[in-house]
């Protein structure tokens, strides 16, 4: 009721001091590998952060962190990541520290993790085994990064192998 209205000089003032640079507004995670909606690609990621998925995406990837399924992705083929969430469509094999489908999500094919995480809505079809020999592929990882071994190294030979027939 008392207070002061601002006057153009105050307000002017008070946006002198924001800086804004373009990656602090377009890209809050700049280090994650993204493939956008409408985006289709094919071949191997290898990735020392996170990897986002929106697009349709075709081969092998290896994530030191997470693999992000969003919900209009379509993926197939073989994924090995310290932690997996799906919200769109994968089709094939993965080996992770944790999985997660949620509500839209859909999964077919095989898994092999320590928690498996499925949302009611969420569907998997196919084959889940227990993440074998964790401490192993921590001791083999070639790359060390923020005390965890990439997954690369113990999965190599697995995601090689012929998923069985669902």
């Amino acid at each position: 009721m008392f207070k002061r209205k601002p006057t153009p000089e105050h307000t002017a003032k008070a946006h002198e001091n924001v800086h804004e640079t373009p990656e602090a507004v377009t890209a809050p995670d700049a280090g994650a590998t993204y493939i956008h909606e409408g985006c289709t690609l094919s071949g191997e990621i290898h990735a020392a952060s996170d990897v986002r998925i929106n697009g349709t995406f075709e081969g092998k990837i290896y994530a030191e962190k997470t693999v992000f399924i969003l919900s209009k992705a379509k993926v197939n083929g073989e994924i090995a990541a310290n932690r997996i969430e799906i919200s769109g469509s994968l089709t094939g094999r993965c080996v992770s520290r944790e999985l997660v489908i949620n509500a839209s999500g859909f999964m077919e094919g095989t898994v092999e993790c320590a928690p498996l995480s499925v949302s009611q809505q969420g569907c998997f079809h196919g084959t889940s085994k227990p993440l074998a020999q964790e401490k192993e592929s921590i001791k083999t990882g070639k790359v060390k990064s923020g005390g965890e071994a990439p997954l690369q190294a113990a999965t190599e030979g697995k995601l090689n192998d012929k998923a069985p027939a669902v």
